[in-house]
């Protein structure tokens, strides 16, 4: 009995945490600064069951771990890369570095893998890093267009790769819960 309770309740945490996601992303508002739609909605009476604290510090390992420093400068890549590597971060969220270029900038960037998000989401902080602030994003050589997070989501700070690329660019996820690692591979079927 226990066992179906706690697993009624886990999966009210996930339909919940799933609907706010999609309230917010109903609430487009159309092109905001920097030909970016903005995302604009109330702050929620309660915080969503899952939250994502990305802070410096939480970053910082993670780029270390993967052998990157984020929003670091980069080369542009002439051709699309076909692997994002990542680590398993709280044993379910799949971090993973990308190449996001701008004009004529590259960063290293670092993206939480969300398949539950419709649309693909950049945080302020990496939205002002780039000095173009015209022109298409392009992830790992890809175009591909992004949205600001609103300053009010739980999920401000945090870059989200969502389903809308992972369609976009037939992405295939590999998770291996063994060593803490995963990767998306969008090599061509």
């Amino acid at each position: 009995c226990t066992f179906i309770y706690e697993y009624i309740i886990n999966m009210w945490n996930v339909w919940h945490d799933v609907r706010h996601r999609e309230q917010l992303e109903e609430t487009t508002d159309g092109p905001a600064e920097n030909n970016i739609p903005c995302i604009t909605a109330e702050t929620p009476a309660s915080p969503p069951s899952v939250s994502l604290p990305f802070g410096h510090q939480v970053r910082t390992v993670i780029a270390n771990t993967l052998g990157v420093q984020h929003l670091s400068d980069i080369s542009t890549p002439t051709t699309p890369i076909d692997r994002l590597d990542g680590i398993l971060w709280h044993a379910s969220w799949l971090v993973i570095s990308v190449i996001l270029s701008r004009g004529d900038g590259s960063k290293n960037v670092l993206f939480v893998v969300d398949s539950t998000s419709k649309y693909s989401y950049l945080c302020a902080e990496v939205v002002s890093s780039f000095q173009t602030m015209s022109g298409p994003f392009l992830v790992n050589g890809r175009e591909h267009t992004m949205r600001t997070s609103a300053q009010e989501s739980p999920y401000a700070n945090v870059n989200i790769l969502g389903r809308d690329f992972l369609i976009e660019s037939r992405a295939k996820i590999f998770i291996d819960y063994l060593t803490n690692r995963g990767y998306i591979d969008l090599s061509p079927a």
